[in-house]
């Protein structure tokens, strides 16, 4: 909470104050907080969210006047049958995907494999569903 006093919402120089916690855990807590706050009718106190002044450069430009987060879209079928061909291309490469498809974020992508191998699995095709990525060790040192 100290933190949210001295920083607002710049959620990286929370996470640098606080040392514990990724800046994740830290949006994730703040928000939690100001539905609690919201609840008990002191949304005043809530920092006022960071009005973009630019579009990320992912998004196409697409960035809502309001502040809001776009509503959702259906994936179009263009867009699903890029996100195929990369699949059987890249495995489970989430950024060179991301790249092929052009139009979505890692986390859009990633949720939509999720849902696509899901698929998959239902209908008997699991041949399909690439092997997940190997994960790093951490080295012992010795």
């Amino acid at each position: 909470l100290d933190g949210l006093e001295l920083y607002g919402r710049d959620w990286r120089a929370i996470q640098k104050h606080v040392k514990t916690r990724t800046v994740v855990q830290i949006r994730s807590h703040a928000q939690k907080y100001f539905l609690k706050l919201e609840r008990l009718g002191r949304s005043n106190v809530i920092p006022p969210r960071k009005m973009p002044t630019h579009a990320h450069p992912r998004s196409n430009g697409k960035v809502k006047n309001d502040g809001k987060p776009k509503k959702r879209q259906k994936w179009q079928p263009d867009e699903h049958e890029r996100f195929v061909q990369a699949i059987k291309m890249y495995g489970r490469d989430w950024s060179r995907i991301r790249d092929a498809v052009g139009t979505r974020t890692v986390t859009q992508i990633c949720s939509h494999a999720q849902k696509y191998f899901m698929k998959l699995e239902r209908m008997g095709q699991v041949d399909l569903i690439p092997l997940p990525r190997p994960r790093k060790r951490k080295h012992d040192g010795s």
